[in-house]
């Protein structure tokens, strides 16, 4: 009932669900579960919790300060689906992007060059999740 939740409480948790949602998009899309083929039960179990940890790994301690450092420094934003499709296609650049994280300065340029090129989301006027999170218009 109305009563007990507003339309923009019932759109700021729509709108969490969604992230969620796209989360799991990017761990079907970009961790290759389709080619999982002929593996006993224990061999699945592993191999599919190994992706989803390195997925999470990702997401949680590259992607959302990723986010921060490519909008303090470029103005643009990044998109969670090509973040997971970008490391999962060049897993090797998880270290430079630690580093570039940890402030050295040699990863710095390159590294946030290829995270504008190809993570971030094309230039639109609709405003995407992060921008309209940021904006408070979900809150």
């Amino acid at each position: 009932p109305a009563a007990d939740a507003s339309f923009e409480a019932i759109l700021a948790i729509y709108g969490l669900r969604w992230r969620i949602e796209v989360i799991f998009k990017s761990w079907k899309s970009h961790l290759d579960f389709a080619t999982v083929h002929r593996l006993c039960a224990t061999q699945l179990r592993i191999l599919l919790t190994a992706k989803l940890m390195l997925s999470a790994a990702w997401a949680h301690h590259l992607y959302g300060p990723c986010v921060r450092r490519v909008r303090e420094s470029r103005g643009r934003e990044l998109s969670l689906l090509k973040f997971i499709r970008y490391l999962a296609h060049h897993p090797r650049m998880a270290g430079p992007l630690a580093a570039m994280l940890a402030g050295d300065p040699e990863h710095e340029h390159r590294t946030l060059r290829a995270l504008v090129k190809y993570c971030c989301y094309d230039k639109r006027k609709r405003a995407n999740f992060n921008q309209t999170w940021n904006s408070g218009a979900l809150t």
